[in-house]
């Protein structure tokens, strides 16, 4: 028979284990792009629903209370997805200057200047050998010809 006594601090019983997966940053910039995209969307609704609250219920009833934690929740949401989108390698240089804009714009912190220094040598890199491949395929075409 079930109850509806709460035990507060029973010693006795071990408590469950907690299977709940952590949350990953995006494993790719198309996943976390679209995350911030859903959240920015989720932004927008909840700013709209916010709105018809205050105009349908009035400005302190519980309605455009909620509204209000809906709102700071998503709002919340959205910062988290975006600061975990600057971890992920971004794939073209101006997605890059995205992420250093962005990364300046709100908080600063070690962790974000040692990402965006880590991407901009990858993108160094990555151009330079685009541009070595390029020079060596035109002497390559110019010896046979």
């Amino acid at each position: 028979m079930a109850s509806n006594v709460v035990v507060l601090a029973d010693v006795r019983n071990e408590r469950e284990p907690v299977t709940v997966e952590p949350a990953r940053p995006a494993d790719s910039w198309d996943e976390g792009w679209a995350r911030v995209q859903m959240c920015h969307h989720q932004r927008n609704v909840a700013w709209w629903h916010y709105r018809l609250a205050v105009a349908v219920n009035g400005l302190h009833s519980l309605e455009v209370m909620q509204a209000r934690r809906y709102r700071a929740s998503v709002e919340r949401a959205w910062e988290h997805e975006a600061y975990h989108l600057l971890f992920v390698p971004a794939p073209a240089v101006r997605f890059l200057r995205w992420k250093e804009r962005f990364a300046m714009g709100s908080r600063w912190s070690p962790k974000v200047e040692a990402a965006l220094v880590r991407d901009r040598i990858n993108h160094a890199v990555r151009i330079e050998s685009n541009r070595k491949a390029a020079t060596s395929r035109k002497a390559r075409k110019g010896a046979r010809s």
